[in-house]
């Protein structure tokens, strides 16, 4: 379990080729920052803080690098230490990652990973500390942790269907999601404010949702990463719920 739940929990943060959307031209800037409280039977265990640290140039692009920080609050931490860092490059025109690494701390776990998407060779090289590999893709894949970015991006058809092309590790997985519109506001405590909502709901297994705010800012205000079995109980879900909501400058 040690590397499951912290690799499902990044999934929430936070680019790949979509189908039955256009674009929504968001832009994000240099600041902007998302904290979230991480809950498992409705209990906080961790906080995830996302902040697009600056624009820079990698590769010939202009890219955000998008900083997250993932770690368990101090009274889980004595039983499940969790403490991960992600640092995204993402290429500001197409949202898609240009360079990822990853440190990951996991209770006695620990590894550094590299990604790298070559665009024009259609190749995908991944490095940790048990050896590198370079593998091709056929429809542009997407990390976990930048998805997020992406699908702020989209205006999906209501009631329509958009399928993601997500790398994990050494495999591209396929996942498709219905949309829906929801035209009541609700009352979001991290943005302070009622919104209505854009609905994103995985059709895979693992039971992932995710509501956006349907407004100019796309901001995702609650996600269910993933539904893990549990002996005896049925199944948990890890949910973070937005608590802290600031604008790039």
């Amino acid at each position: 379990m040690k590397k499951t739940v912290g690799t499902f929990i990044i999934f929430l943060f936070l680019n790949t080729l979509s189908y039955s959307a256009t674009n929504f031209n968001t832009r994000f800037r240099k600041g902007e920052t998302l904290i979230y409280d991480i809950t498992a039977f409705n209990v906080k265990v961790a906080e995830q803080r996302t902040v697009i640290r600056d624009i820079v140039t990698l590769s010939n692009r202009e890219v955000y690098h998008i900083h997250t920080e993932i770690k368990t609050i101090p009274s889980v931490d004595k039983i499940y230490h969790l403490h991960n860092i992600i640092d995204s490059y993402v290429d500001t025109g197409t949202l898609l990652p240009v360079l990822i690494k990853t440190r990951i701390s996991e209770k006695k776990w620990k590894n550094e990973t590299l990604l790298y998407f070559n665009r024009q060779d259609k190749t995908i090289y991944f490095k940790d500390k048990r050896g590198e590999k370079t593998f091709s893709y056929e429809n542009e894949p997407l990390s976990l942790d930048t998805l997020l970015f992406y699908i702020r991006d989209l205006s999906p058809l209501p009631n329509g269907k958009v399928t993601f092309f997500l790398h994990n590790r050494n495999k591209i997985q396929k996942v498709t999601c219905y949309v829906k519109y929801i035209p009541l506001k609700s009352y979001i405590p991290g943005l302070k404010k009622k919104v209505r909502s854009i609905h994103y709901r995985s059709l895979n297994e693992k039971g992932a949702e995710l509501w956006l705010t349907h407004d100019e800012y796309r901001i995702p205000y609650q996600f269910i990463s993933i539904k893990i079995p549990v002996f005896h109980y049925g199944s948990i879900s890890i949910i973070n719920n937005l608590k802290y909501y600031r604008k790039g400058k």
